[in-house]
């Protein structure tokens, strides 16, 4: 067995640690270089590794009960990589949001324009939707703002809700909550709008098409449980810059900082 794991780690030597000095220098963020530069020296704590440093357990794989657990069973790592590569998306998109929030200021009114351009011909209202995400050890808190076609709003709101694993699977919560809210006060034709990554993958999951090479597997119940219970009203989903998700970022916030139950407030 110790000779496998030695064969099996002279491998991934081989093939990934030529790289290993060009990695810092790859304008990537910090945490996909560590992750790389980790894997490359084994360093990460799969169940082989941490039997080889003296820790007394069993390294068969858990899920397949018939190999060891390695850095080359790569059904276990699969989800490190996946998500690496949403890091990578998310901070590209941070990227261009600076580039957008820069132009944004340059024009006198660009919100309203920006999110009409987004909405869909026959779409009456449009949804912001937002979280905000400390750690899996915190409670999250979610926003969102209903407005009539041409901005004016129409009710907005809030909560703190039970701690979830990532931003991503907050931001999937947020938006299954304001969509139950659109269907409880029977509101049909609302585009509803927010996180990139997640819509991105939202309307994967509702055209049944590939739009990247990998998938977001956090949350994935969640977002099919929206377009389930959206399927009848004519709802679509659309990424908006986070230059004009100001007022339900605050919302969030405040509902995560303050524990707040849910809320919903309209605007007469």
């Amino acid at each position: 067995m110790e000779a496998g794991n030695q064969e099996t780690n002279a491998v991934i030597s081989e093939e990934v640690r030529m790289c290993c000095s060009s990695i810092w220098s790859l304008n990537i963020p910090p945490k996909i270089k560590t992750f790389w530069w980790r894997m490359a020296h084994g360093g990460i704590a799969v169940l082989d590794n941490l039997r080889r440093r003296g820790v007394k357990m069993d390294n068969t794989c858990p899920v397949c009960e018939e190999q060891t657990e390695t850095l080359n069973h790569a059904d276990h790592i699969i989800h490190m990589v996946n998500g690496a590569l949403r890091d990578l998306d998310q901070w590209r998109e941070a990227k261009t949001n600076t580039g957008e929030e820069e132009q944004n200021r340059q024009n006198k009114n660009p919100s309203k324009i920006l999110i009409e351009d987004k909405l869909p011909p026959n779409s009456e209202y449009y949804c912001l939707v937002d979280a905000s995400w400390k750690s899996s050890r915190e409670e999250m808190g979610f926003g969102w703002s209903l407005h009539r076609r041409e901005g004016t709003q129409i009710m907005h709101g809030s909560s703190a809700e039970a701690p979830m694993n990532s931003t991503i699977e907050a931001e999937a919560i947020a938006l299954l909550m304001a969509t139950q809210q659109m269907v409880r006060l029977n509101y049909s034709k609302v585009a509803l709008g927010g996180c990139k990554s997640l819509f991105d993958e939202l309307n994967q999951f509702k055209t049944e098409q590939t739009i990247r090479n990998f998938r977001i597997t956090e949350g994935a119940f969640v977002l099919q449980d929206i377009l389930e219970i959206s399927r009848h009203r004519d709802y679509t989903f659309h990424y908006i810059s986070r230059d004009n998700l100001n007022v339900v970022d605050s919302l969030a916030k405040q509902a995560r900082l303050h524990k707040k139950n849910y809320v919903v407030s309209w605007k007469f």
